[in-house]
């Protein structure tokens, strides 16, 4: 339960971040340390800053101005609340032992949730607005890293082929195509997601699947607008959690 309460807090952290960081690019007033409404810029009270709940009871709009709070935010907290449950899930059977806890297992645990909120922020960003700040996509490469460190590198090689399969084709993507099929931030996320995964099938997952995923939901949108750019990131972020969690079964099912 803990977890969960966590994760939606996140959520909101991660959504208040990603709207200063908008604000700061576009070159408008800061909007300060505490939480506020973007249109009247009211102070929230803590008691309408509870995340989902206060939304909720709110009707997603502000207690002072009357105008709609976003759909973007009571998502970002229900989203990370939900990915950090399936987290839990998958580590808890490894998290305890007959001698008591296994302190590698909780501090990659750990190390992946901070991740995630870093994550998550990317797949705000990109798919509201189409772009993917770098100070993000650094930091989530460099915990990647430590994630990878911590999880040991057994295999250098499935390592660097997950690398090559999903950092690599989103690279060739960015540079043959000008930008205009990929942007250069999708093959930085791509590492990261390869360091994380270090196996290279389970990249060539991520790959179909983020590709997939991409194509059924855009298609209908790309048929109607013209010139339309996919915003990958939500894409391949899905993909990752989707084969991250379900890995051990893949592994079974697959016969690696």
């Amino acid at each position: 339960m803990l977890v969960l309460v966590v994760g939606a807090m996140m959520g909101s952290f991660a959504c208040c971040q990603v709207w200063r960081m908008r604000y700061k690019q576009k070159g408008k007033k800061a909007l300060g340390k505490w939480s506020v409404c973007l249109a009247c810029k009211n102070r929230l009270k803590w008691y309408d800053n509870i995340p989902i709940f206060s939304w909720l009871f709110l009707k997603g709009k502000c207690r002072k101005c009357g105008k709609p709070i976003g759909k973007m935010e009571i998502l970002a907290e229900i989203g990370l609340m939900v990915i950090y449950g399936m987290l839990l899930v998958y580590f808890w059977p490894n998290l305890w032992q007959e001698s008591g806890m296994n302190v590698w297992v909780l501090v990659r645990f750990v190390i992946l949730l901070i991740l995630m909120v870093v994550m998550w922020m990317l797949f705000l960003y990109d798919g509201r607005w189409g772009e993917m700040p770098t100070k993000l996509l650094y930091l989530v490469i460099i915990l990647a890293i430590i994630y990878r460190g911590c999880a040991g590198m057994a295999d250098y090689m499935s390592v660097f082929g997950a690398v090559i399969i999903l950092a690599g084709t989103y690279f060739v993507l960015y540079f043959f195509s000008g930008e205009k099929l990929v942007g250069e931030g999708d093959y930085l996320l791509c590492l990261a997601i390869a360091l994380v995964l270090g196996n290279w099938w389970l990249a060539l997952i991520v790959l179909f699947l983020a590709n997939l995923l991409g194509s059924v939901i855009m298609l209908p949108v790309a048929k109607k607008t013209r010139n339309h750019t996919i915003h990958f990131a939500p894409f391949l972020i899905t993909a990752f959690l989707i084969t991250f969690i379900s890995q051990d079964f893949l592994a079974k099912l697959i016969g690696f």
